[in-house]
């Protein structure tokens, strides 16, 4: 499962390929905190900067986050966990990006806020 979300996240933006290849060359497993900490959400908020430019990127962001929240347990905690807990430092960007989430990611961000 964490293999195919990693093709996935590469297949949907392959701009991250490298810094995502990096860090799995570097642990011997795949720790989807790690990448979507430190590769993803950066990306993200760049995204977010300028919504009306980057709107195709954050409905691809949208659906993989809708994807993964789907999943069991352990991948809906990156969901919330990793990504929009982090988001949730700044509410105005949350309630932006809340505009390109599924239903269970949304629901999701109202049980954050």
């Amino acid at each position: 499962m964490k293999e195919e979300i990693v093709k996935r996240l590469i297949a949907d933006f392959p701009n991250l390929k490298g810094e995502i290849e990096s860090n799995l060359n570097v642990f011997s497993e795949i720790y989807l905190h790690l990448i979507f900490g430190d590769v993803f959400n950066p990306y993200l908020s760049v995204l977010l900067d300028d919504p009306l430019k980057n709107r195709t990127q954050l409905i691809k962001a949208g659906n993989l986050l809708e994807y993964m929240s789907g999943l069991d347990d352990s991948i809906q905690e990156v969901v919330v966990t990793t990504v929009l807990e982090r988001l949730s430092d700044n509410r105005e960007r949350l309630e932006l990006f809340s505009e390109f989430a599924g239903d269970r990611t949304r629901q999701f961000i109202i049980d954050l806020m």
